[in-house]
């Protein structure tokens, strides 16, 4: 989702004023006890920045609940791929990418694997 400054990583709807950009894949809505799991946090920055993060603290943000579970390491079986989180160099935007170099902008780091 994207309202032309935020872009927002979210398995349902976001808020009035948000566009429906694309999907970067599915995340599991509860940990897969066959395999290494871990829930995806959805964060929100200075009031108006959506971000996800691993860590349940949402790393000092604002914690808007658990978007689902990603999978640590690739499993086998799935069309998967991985998805990395990105800063936006201009806005400082955080966002969600499947190109590891977060379509030209900075990278913060691999977040896991998502079923494609």
């Amino acid at each position: 989702w994207d309202n032309g400054h935020d872009q927002w990583v979210t398995p349902g709807s976001a808020s009035t004023g948000y566009w429906l950009v694309g999907s970067i894949g599915n995340i599991l809505t509860q940990g897969d006890p066959n395999w290494s799991t871990r829930p995806l946090y959805s964060c929100l920055v200075a009031g108006w920045n959506h971000m996800v993060s691993l860590n349940f603290d949402c790393e000092g943000n604002q914690v808007l609940g658990t978007e689902g579970w990603i999978y640590d390491t690739e499993p086998p079986g799935f069309a998967t791929h991985l998805i990395y989180r990105c800063t936006e160099t201009a806005s400082g935007d955080k966002f969600a990418s499947t190109y590891s170099n977060c379509e030209g902008q900075s990278v913060d780091g691999p977040l896991g694997w998502v079923v494609s």
